[in-house]
């Protein structure tokens, strides 16, 4: 049996699109697109890929999957909004695979940490919007809430035991940590890059950039009460208190 962190390595490099038709490398283009939609969309590299985990207090953790493309010209996003229409109206093979992929992880992940997993509330979404600069992006965004990703203790909700074996995340690749409004960061291993930059549990999230590899049980990210969080000592940086 495959462990988890391999599935999950598996999952998040499949999950990033060489091309907006193609999420899962091997899928076929839906047979509803035009040939001239699928040539185009095919040819639209993503150069922004990022995974963020959303922890909530019952251990369940949404995963969201977001895809940026800079589009040069009207062609491009022309072509963009004509794959966002066919994205959004129809349960296309990509978002299929994606959905099917995400169940078998959770699956396994039940059966190496013995808690009950489930993947639910999919959802996905493409558009065209602008960048700050007004420079027009294709993006894509796929989701899925991992039931139990992490485990409850007490008042602590623990990420780590899911990634056994460890994680690689590939080079172009963000992974995004980030707790609900009813938690706050306790610690994290290995050290990540805060939001706040002078306090971890003042933070909104935490960032690891690819090329990184992680150990066994890695990333762990311990969250406590914001209550609970605010009667600590502040750390600046990476870790803070013991994450026993």
């Amino acid at each position: 049996m495959q462990r988890p962190a391999a599935l999950l390595l598996v999952f998040l490099a499949v999950s990033l699109p060489l091309s907006a038709a193609g999420v899962f490398a091997g899928s076929p283009s839906n047979a509803e697109q035009t040939s001239s939609q699928r040539d185009a969309v095919q040819q639209t590299s993503f150069d922004r890929n990022r995974v963020v985990l959303t922890v909530h207090e019952n251990g369940s953790t949404k995963w969201t999957f977001h895809y940026r493309r800079t589009l040069n010209n009207a062609s491009e996003r022309r072509d963009f909004r004509s794959f966002s229409d066919e994205f959004n109206s129809n349960e296309t093979s990509l978002y299929r695979g994606f959905k099917s992929n995400a169940e078998t992880l959770t699956s396994e992940g039940q059966n190496v940490t013995g808690r009950e997993m489930n993947a639910r509330s999919f959802s996905r979404r493409a558009y065209v919007s602008n960048t700050t600069f007004g420079q027009p992006v294709g993006a894509v965004e796929m989701s899925f809430v991992w039931t139990r990703f992490a485990v409850v203790r007490g008042e602590r909700v623990i990420v780590g035991d899911v990634f056994e074996g460890g994680l690689y995340l590939r080079p172009g690749l963000t992974l995004v940590v980030s707790p609900d409004p009813g938690l706050a960061f306790d610690s994290v291993d290995p050290a990540g890059t805060p939001s706040n930059a002078s306090s971890l549990r003042g933070s909104d999230s935490v960032t690891w950039q690819g090329e990184k590899e992680f150990t066994d049980n890695r990333p762990r990210v311990v969250f406590v009460p914001p209550e609970a969080a605010s009667r600590s000592s502040t750390p600046s940086r990476g870790t803070g208190g013991n994450g026993s």
